[in-house]
């Protein structure tokens, strides 16, 4: 403590100059875990398909309006592709109830999609993929324009029929309002993002019917072939087939799709679209932290070289020409922790501000490591000088000069 002690007063000496660097330090930050929580956010979207478009094979909408039997005619599609392929499918359905509370959108996802997606929900969590005890299918629910129905609010159970079948909907969690949510949309370019997982979500409008997002596995009503042409599906293939099964494959989904693309055209739109803000901010970032690093180091030089004096007396007094270096090295880990509380702060307060809202954020555990690795970085390379000057002075040639 000791060394600490010593170092807090190196910070009290020239405390304008100290806070100044501290700030700029919080600023480095701040700056930087926006950057990374922007890049999350975005890598989040990604996640859920990722396994999927990585894979050689298609996504796709069928031509069908809707209709069972055109319906059915996809889902017959999607039973006889040749070779080692997956198809996976989502469905939208609508729950009928005996209430004047009718025809609410029910999303039902394809369970390898849905337990990776983990949307933000102000109440409550993400739903699972099996039902309850009480037989009740967990639903996320994106409320609308019925948030002030009282039958939308968390732990409500709404109990209809989906194609004539009995069901009980149980809301675990509340989507907000200006999120995204999974979009089962008929066109796969509504977020002008062409060929890009954002295609699959959608910022409904508040004035939207209320929705239910479900997983397809926690009952078969939810994969039943109603509404699939309403709906995007893959395809994809398990093992490389020959050439003309993969020929006779593509002629099926383009005579009985209205829109098809190959995954790897979305794979790489996405990746794109992950990378660009975060590709434009990395300049900006590298130069600020630059400066920073290189003001930090000459104060941390200046205030070593200041102290030159004192460290000389300390010798004199039995401290040890390295612990010199320990109290320069306290000086640095007081600056360091004090612009990493500032900027925690400062981030944490932006965070719950109305501007917030203007950026993408997902907070992850990699804004902690990343943070420790610059924090580590800076201080490693602030006692470099600080190092050179006490390790080539000898304390008496010190005391003499001063």
């Amino acid at each position: 403590m000791k060394y600490f002690k010593y170092g807090f007063y190196s910070v009290i000496k020239k405390p304008l100059f100290n806070m100044l660097i501290i700030l700029e330090l919080a600023a480095i930050l701040v700056v930087g875990n926006m950057a990374i929580a922007a890049y999350n956010s975005r890598s989040a979207f990604y996640e859920p398909y990722k396994d999927i478009l990585t894979q050689d094979g298609f996504v796709f909408i069928g031509k069908g309006l809707g209709g069972y039997d055109q319906d059915l005619t996809i889902k017959n599609m999607c039973d006889s592709f040749e070779g080692d392929v997956t198809v996976i499918n989502n469905y939208g359905f609508q729950i009928l109830t005996n209430d004047d509370w009718i025809g609410k959108n029910v999303v039902s996802i394809d369970s390898r999609i849905f337990s990776k997606l983990k949307l933000p929900v102000v109440e409550g969590r993400w739903a699972n993929s099996e039902k309850t005890k009480n037989g009740e299918i967990e639903a996320v629910i994106f409320r609308g324009k019925d948030k002030d129905d009282e039958r939308a609010r968390l732990g409500s159970v709404i109990e209809g029929k989906i194609n004539d079948k009995p069901c009980k909907l149980k809301i675990v969690g509340v989507i907000a309002e200006e999120q995204y949510v999974p979009s089962l949309a008929a066109n796969l370019h509504i977020n002008n993002i062409k060929g890009s997982v954002m295609n699959f979500y959608n910022v409904p409008l508040t004035s939207s019917s209320c929705s239910f997002f479900v997983s397809s596995s926690a009952d078969e009503i939810l994969s039943d072939p109603h509404f699939i042409a309403m709906t995007f599906s893959f395809m994809y293939y398990n093992s490389p087939p020959s050439d003309d099964i993969r020929q006779r494959n593509q002629e099926q989904l383009m005579a009985n799709s209205k829109h098809l693309s190959p995954l790897s055209e979305y794979n790489k739109n996405s990746l794109d679209y992950i990378n660009e803000q975060y590709i434009k901010l990395l300049p900006i970032l590298i130069c600020v932290f630059v400066i920073v690093l290189a003001e930090l180091i000459c104060s941390v030089a200046m205030n070593t070289r200041s102290q030159m004096r004192n460290y000389g007396i300390y010798f004199l007094c039995g401290c040890r020409w390295k612990d010199c270096l320990k109290i320069s090295l306290s000086y640095s880990l007081i600056i360091l922790i004090g612009g990493c509380i500032v900027g925690t702060a400062a981030f944490l307060v932006f965070q719950n501000s109305e501007y917030a809202a203007m950026f993408e954020q997902n907070l992850a555990m990699n804004n902690i490591y990343i943070t420790l690795i610059i924090a580590a970085v800076i201080l490693i390379l602030s006692l470099v000088i600080p190092f050179m000057q006490i390790h080539k002075t000898s304390p008496v040639e010190t005391i003499k000069e001063n």
